[in-house]
């Protein structure tokens, strides 16, 4: 190696002078400790959560995909009609799933592991990176544990923690990579340093196999690598590593969609696809708006998150802010990779056609590295009264947005139970207005419908885990700039009819554009759909059986587009 390196802090000035004096405790027993901290916390804060496996739909189909490959069906969306192949998730997690179901054979005893699994990948990642943060950025505890760690008790991520998602491994292995490049960085052995990039790069590669953003953080470490001079091994390695198992299962994966039905709902489209629809000043169009209206939305998102007080914690915020990126700016020679894999993944959260708060929680402890390191350094070399200002304003804070965590939960729960709009549509409010939701639905669908009847509704994935029906999503999701599959009225509808073979809709509201769709069809092809349940005008959500009328719905309705 030929870097020129920086030196991290040695143990001596891991706190500022007259803060703490030398202990047995050592960055790798504190990491356990916080790991183990973690796991307890996390598991008493969402352990009492009752929400339904696909109550967020993602992870109801991860589920179902695990449970094909545990039958030997292949990487299948077995809870859809027409059993599709899946082309939208990568298969690392729904893999892990599979044998969850080898070992649990039941959804129940299947929630119950990945609960538990999620719990302790939450704590290793929490764990990885308290032992980074103070061995490598040399820390100290107290801003390491409120802006590092904090972030993992925000009301949000402790929901999403508690369902069947992917963001749990992918902090913890972007953490793991993070200590992987900082000893290949930091190594004089020249024979081992491409065997040490090339796991950072199987590492990142396997990340990428559970959760897709994870593909910005490859470019990010090859920068930062050609940027310390790491070496052509040493670089060819890295590249190896993480390319050559994603080509591999590119080349499985699109073998399987060349020979297997693919599904036509939007939502259950290729990532790709998203980004290479219309031409090239299209995309960028799109792009630009797309990140336009992503700042703004995570701001709003965050402030909401951070107190009541909207200009206090827009203050807080902007604060938080100017020390990541002092931060950023201290640690940019010493340690580029971990500044570019920040900026690379917020970029590809900043331009990623839908806004949700999931895509952003988990760069918050990546952030808080940064906000630490920055604090840590200003302290360090000023006298101990200056620490012990910094202690007060910062522990001034915590109790105001911990408070703001219950009150988010509490207020979300009791608006959910009460059918009352939220004052924050975050996953305290929607989680439990979806479960009960599909509380209703599941119930009605296994007392009126045959196994051989295929369902039109919202969340199919969890109508499919709780009745066993196949279903079809009659609400999908469409990337933001793209267009509406309901751009034309009653056509969704009836190709869902005609494609999916649906016998049964389901109208969860009146506000659904679904709901137009089904107006269209009763008004153009009256015998195609019997109202078996509910008033329009009364209870919902409505059931209809359908009596499918091909050419009807061909001639009427998808036919007479734009008439």
């Amino acid at each position: 190696m030929t870097a020129t390196t920086e030196s991290p802090p040695t143990r001596a000035d891991a706190e500022p002078t007259g803060a703490t004096a030398e202990s047995r405790w050592t960055p790798e027993r504190e990491a356990v400790a916080v790991a183990l901290i973690v796991f307890v916390a996390t598991l008493l804060l969402t352990v009492n959560e009752r929400l339904l496996i696909g109550s967020f739909n993602d992870d109801g189909v991860y589920v179902a995909v695990g449970k094909a490959i545990a039958a030997g069906e292949g990487y299948r969306s077995i809870h859809l009609a027409g059993d599709p192949v899946q082309v939208k998730y990568p298969p690392g997690y729904p893999a892990l799933l599979a044998v969850l179901w080898w070992i649990g054979g039941s959804l129940p005893n299947v929630a119950g592991l990945i609960r538990l699994l999620n719990t302790a990948v939450v704590a290793a990642g929490a764990g990885t990176l308290w032992y980074y943060g103070r061995r490598v950025l040399g820390a100290h505890v107290l801003p390491l544990a409120l802006l590092g760690i904090g972030p993992f008790f925000l009301d949000a991520t402790l929901q999403y923690h508690s369902l069947a998602l992917t963001e749990p491994y992918f902090v913890l292995g972007w953490a793991i990579c993070l200590l992987v490049v900082a000893r290949e960085i930091d190594s004089t052995n020249a024979s081992l340093a491409p065997r040490v990039a090339a796991w950072g790069g199987i590492t990142l590669a396997v990340t990428t196999l559970f959760r897709a953003h994870a593909v910005a953080l490859i470019p990010a470490v090859l920068l930062a690598l050609v940027h310390r001079r790491s070496g052509t091994r040493a670089i060819l390695a890295f590249t190896a590593g993480a390319i050559v198992p994603l080509v591999a299962w590119q080349v499985y994966h699109g073998y399987m969609i060349a020979h297997g039905r693919v599904s036509s709902i939007p939502d259950e489209a290729s990532y790709v696809d998203w980004f290479t629809s219309g031409d090239v000043a299209d995309t960028y169009r799109a792009v630009w708006s797309t990140a336009i209206r992503n700042v703004g939305g995570y701001a709003s998102i965050l402030t909401d998150y951070t107190s009541g007080i909207r200009p206090l914690a827009a203050a807080i915020l902007a604060f938080a802010a100017v020390v990541v990126g002092i931060g950023a700016y201290r640690t940019r020679r010493g340690r580029p990779e971990l500044v570019l894999m920040i900026g690379a993944s917020l970029a590809l959260v900043l331009i990623w056609p839908f806004l949700q708060d999931r895509f952003l929680l988990p760069l918050l402890p990546f952030m808080g590295l940064l906000a630490a390191r920055a604090i840590s350094d200003f302290v360090r070399a000023r006298p101990p009264i200056v620490y012990r200002l910094v202690v007060v304003a910062m522990i001034g804070v915590v109790p105001m947005i911990a408070l703001r965590q219950v009150e988010l939960r509490a207020e979300g729960r009791r608006r959910a139970e009460a059918g009352l709009a939220p004052e924050v549509f975050g996953p305290a409010y929607f989680l439990p207005s979806i479960t009960r939701y599909l509380e209703t639905v599941t119930v009605w669908v296994r007392d009126h419908t045959t196994p051989e009847d295929r369902i039109l509704v919202e969340f199919p994935a969890a109508v499919y885990h709780y009745t066993g029906r196949k279903a079809s999503n009659s609400n999908p999701s469409v990337p933001f700039g793209g267009e509406s599959v309901f751009a034309h009225p009653g056509d969704y509808l009836a190709r869902r009819i005609l494609e999916d073979d649906v016998t049964i809709l389901s109208i969860s509201g009146p506000t659904l554009m679904i709901y137009r769709d089904a107006a269209i069809l009763s008004a153009r092809c009256p015998h195609v759909l019997e109202l078996v349940e509910g008033h329009p005008q009364v209870r919902f959500p409505l059931f209809f059986r359908i009596h499918r009328d091909d050419a009807c719905l061909r001639e009427r309705v998808i036919d007479a587009v734009g008439s």
